[in-house]
């Protein structure tokens, strides 16, 4: 079970959470738990967009931007989309 749940294509690092879609992904950012394990200056990273931000709205500005839409398309769902906190 654990490398089907590793294969969903949204993996948020911070709470060890994966889903399938980026309804179910974006429902997560705003979720309680979320909001739990992230710190309140924390900075995500698009993985394979190399996009860095410290506001949680602007990542859901970019997951559902033309630029990262882009990138899943080329992708086709093959690799997992990942966001976390670079390490400095």
């Amino acid at each position: 079970m654990g490398k089907i749940i590793r294969q969903s294509p949204y993996h948020c690092v911070l709470c060890h959470f994966y889903c399938n879609t980026a309804g179910q992904f974006r429902n997560h950012l705003l979720s309680s738990s979320h909001q739990k394990a992230s710190e309140p200056d924390e900075n995500y990273w698009c993985v394979f967009c190399s996009f860095l931000c410290k506001d949680q709205d602007l990542l859901l500005k970019h997951i559902e931007g033309e630029e990262h839409q882009e990138v899943i398309r080329a992708i086709n769902g093959s690799m997992p989309i990942i966001i976390r906190s670079p390490k400095v």
